[in-house]
């Protein structure tokens, strides 16, 4: 089995579906993100809470998903 290309797919339908999370952001909210006005959901309703990231988030890598 080849994940990589499972996950593509799925990914593929859900921008299909017109799913929210394929969605692209504004270049607001991107530099808001730049300049540290950001928050990650797990959910589509509640925000991880910040104390949950390192203070410092420059140089790390983050993944995010959608």
């Amino acid at each position: 089995m080849d994940t990589t290309k499972q996950n593509s797919n799925a990914w593929d339908q859900k921008v299909e579906e017109g799913s929210r999370y394929t969605k692209s952001v504004s270049s607001e909210t991107v530099e808001k993100g730049k300049a540290g006005e950001w928050n990650i959901t797990v959910t589509t309703e509640k925000p991880v809470p910040r104390s949950w990231f390192p203070r410092q988030l420059e140089g790390l890598k983050v993944l995010c998903l959608a």
